[in-house]
């Protein structure tokens, strides 16, 4: 029996659906989900999200399927946290501090992220986050000392992109071969921290 891996990625901007809800239109989480609930199409979450690196999570999920039993998230700035079979309409909305449009800002993280996530991250799911989706995760859910957490060197792009998933891949290896997996009765504070392994 393969040991058990919930693993989350998050959300990027190129989707295979044309926008139906946008965050600077809705008043609420709850008008957000109305919106979302009416959209004439839907998508499963995993396949929602297209480009080069959706390919390469495809590809590093295909890998851990190998040696895990994987469960698959997604962090999304519209969605909260999603099941990869959760489905979901074209969206935008965002954390990137340059969008000037559909941005969800600093001190609506925790409120709009509380409000539309209808899951919440089991203990010792690897997260692959670039710090633009860190710091709200944290902000809305609470630390991720329970989790592993996985951020790209100085020299990755900020955003999720190719060279951020090879760093993930390699980590990935790495945590297959400390045997890490969230069977592992540990306290908050003894989970191992992964950062910025050079690849």
């Amino acid at each position: 029996m393969k040991p058990k891996l919930d693993i989350c990625f998050t959300c990027v901007g190129s989707k295979i659906l044309e926008s139906e809800v946008e965050y600077d239109l809705v008043t609420s989480p709850e008008d957000w989900w109305e919106q979302a609930d009416n959209a004439e199409y839907a998508e499963a979450a995993i396949d929602l999200y297209t480009g080069p690196g959706y390919a390469e999570i495809h590809r590093t999920i295909a890998k851990l399927e190998e040696k895990y039993d994987v469960d698959l998230w997604i962090f999304s700035a519209g969605f909260g946290i999603l099941r990869e079979c959760d489905e979901i309409p074209g969206y935008d909305a965002t954390f990137s501090s340059s969008a000037k449009e559909n941005r969800v800002r600093k001190p609506e993280w925790k409120s709009w992220l509380t409000g539309v996530s209808k899951h919440s991250l089991p203990k010792g799911t690897v997260c692959v986050f670039p710090r633009s989706y860190a710091d709200p995760y944290q902000a809305a859910f609470g630390d991720l000392d329970d989790m592993i957490l996985i951020q790209g060197t100085s020299d990755d792009r900020v955003d999720l992109g190719c060279s951020m998933i090879r760093v993930s891949t390699t980590l990935m290896e790495k945590i297959v071969d400390d045997q890490i997996d969230r069977d592992w009765d540990l306290e908050p504070e003894d989970w191992k921290q992964l950062r910025g392994y050079e690849v």
